[in-house]
């Protein structure tokens, strides 16, 4: 190999790095399946949620498809006080969070 060239290994651990990677491992992962015959309002649905559980610390709520939300919590104590403490009611609607094991993809979750 020529000096000065990158490895592959060396490549995936500087994409990992610059994406930010690091951080997505570190802390807990849940996710929330909002059960509703009609899609609300996606940003009054996460701020709503946040107002719940500002109590709980930093929590990170993304909606990642079809009414499921991605939701990142610094400590495992938070994580389940949330997780434990539904099934939770937004604008009327359920609202289940159940544990993200991060080896499980989007569609292996079961989400009802």
């Amino acid at each position: 190999m020529e000096v000065g060239m990158t490895t592959p290994d060396q490549l995936a651990v500087q994409m990992g790095t610059s994406l930010g990677l690091q951080e997505l491992r570190a802390g807990v992962t849940l996710f929330g399946s909002l059960i509703a015959n009609k899609p609300p309002n996606i940003g009054v649905v996460k701020r709503m949620l946040r107002s719940a559980w500002a109590a709980f610390g930093n929590v990170q709520i993304v909606d990642v498809k079809d009414l499921i939300f991605s939701i990142k919590l610094d400590n495992e104590e938070a994580a389940r006080k949330i997780a434990d403490g539904g099934p939770w009611t937004i604008m009327g609607f359920a609202f289940c969070v159940q544990y993200w094991p991060l080896t499980l993809a989007l569609e292996e979750l079961n989400t009802v």
